[in-house]
């Protein structure tokens, strides 16, 4: 598994995970795994407010594996699993910030 580091991360989504991991402490702690959720609807079909397709946080006691999966640290030291939704460039920047009520966004390259 690759582990990457030109990974930044907005205040927004740092409060996302801080509040995320207060709420699911275990012992021994769990790990965290983003997962892509592209849909999110009402038992009527209709899309949930405040829903945009993106990551969502899920703790889990076993952390996904394979080669498809990449680690990445967060500036506090928090470790999480994802699979990015694009080929990944080590040579470019990357950030996680909010993207609505429920999800996160990872990616594209920040341009500067």
């Amino acid at each position: 598994m690759r582990q990457i580091h030109n990974l930044e991360v907005t205040e927004r989504a740092q409060a996302i995970f801080r509040r995320q991991q207060e709420l699911h402490r275990a012992d021994p702690p769990l790990s965290i795994a983003l997962h892509y959720m592209p849909t999110f609807v009402n038992a009527d079909g209709s899309a949930v407010e405040g829903f945009a397709p993106g990551y969502t946080i899920d703790f889990v006691a076993q952390p996904p594996e394979g080669a498809e999966w990449l680690r990445a640290k967060l500036p506090d030291g928090t470790e999480f699993r994802f699979m990015p939704k694009f080929v990944w460039r080590a040579d470019e920047a990357y950030l996680v910030d909010q993207a609505s009520d429920y999800t996160l966004s990872l990616g594209p390259p920040v341009r500067r």
